[in-house]
């Protein structure tokens, strides 16, 4: 593995359980990320529920952008799968061929959620009635 793309992943283990309440938990990050985007979720397992949550760390998504930069333009990925828990990350990348176009990139957040802690129901924070006040 190139040693930018180490350094990149192991700063995103380092954001991401930096705002949780609940820093020990496992926690995934799924996120599209293209051009000057990134679409991330946060899920954080508490064992009965799956907690998503933002953040408000623009290093977060810098560090995301600057992963995807990282790699040669002929293989950049569209979608990262990134799964923190007992101080240990794995990292997926699913490459543009490989995401059906039919897919709806918010049931993508969930599919994704269920297929790394099957079973377990995800949660969302109550909304917020002045969305000025709403970070994702």
């Amino acid at each position: 593995m190139d040693d930018e793309i180490a350094a990149l992943l192991a700063e995103i283990g380092r954001l991401l359980p930096a705002e949780s309440e609940n820093p020990d938990a496992p926690c995934l990050l799924v996120a599209e990320v293209g051009d000057n985007y990134v679409g991330p979720a946060i899920f954080e397992n508490l064992g009965t529920q799956l907690r998503w949550r933002s953040y408000d760390r623009s290093e977060l998504t810098y560090a995301l952008l600057d992963l995807w930069e990282a790699a040669p333009k002929e293989k950049r990925w569209a979608w990262i799968e990134y799964l923190l828990q007992n101080g240990q990350f794995k990292a997926t990348f699913v490459y543009p061929e490989d995401i059906s176009p039919d897919e709806e990139p918010f049931s993508r957040d969930w599919t994704t959620a269920e297929r790394y802690f099957p079973g377990i129901p995800i949660v969302y924070p109550p909304w917020k009635d002045d969305v000025s006040d709403f970070t994702i």
